[in-house]
């Protein structure tokens, strides 16, 4: 059985042969984003950016988009970790030569149980995480997971 990392990059790959990888997951990204973000605020430059790369695929290729980010919920539902990231340094999307890389997951949770600690939250405290990285979130993520490991609502107190 694939593993959804494999199925999302192997769906990634059909969309649109005549682009690279990396720009096809790159305009995914934009997609998934406006996606989620339409509902909650109506902005015109969000909009205007989506329809400008909706443009350049045809209907097909537009919905085989939307499979990916079926692909990436249901692989967050399943299995709590660092589902982009992964697809990142698996479908060789970084480029090292711009300084690009990826932690593994497995290394940002060692880093995130060790600075946490057993911290306790005190009622009505909120804590601060601050992710020095600017990639797909995998701090953040492991960061949450030892606080919900230690009973702490990342959902609310973060």
């Amino acid at each position: 059985m694939k593993s959804y990392t494999q199925v999302f990059l192997d769906l990634l790959d059909k969309i649109k042969p005549s682009k690279h990888r990396y720009e096809v997951y790159s305009d995914w990204l934009i997609f998934a984003s406006a996606t989620l973000y339409a509902p909650w605020k109506k902005d015109k430059s969000v909009e205007e950016e989506y329809l400008k790369i909706a443009k350049q695929y045809n209907t097909y290729e537009l919905d085989k988009l939307g499979q990916l980010l079926a692909i990436t919920v249901e692989a967050l539902e399943r299995n709590e970790h660092d589902f982009l990231g992964e697809v990142f340094a698996l479908g060789e999307l970084s480029n090292e030569r711009n300084g690009q890389s990826f932690t593994p997951f497995d290394v940002s949770r060692v880093m995130a149980d060790v600075v946490i600690g057993e911290k306790k939250c005190e009622k009505g405290r909120v804590i601060r995480i601050n992710d020095p990285c600017c990639g797909a979130g995998g701090m953040l993520i492991a960061s949450a997971l030892a606080l919900e490991k230690r009973g702490i609502n990342y959902q609310k107190d973060v």
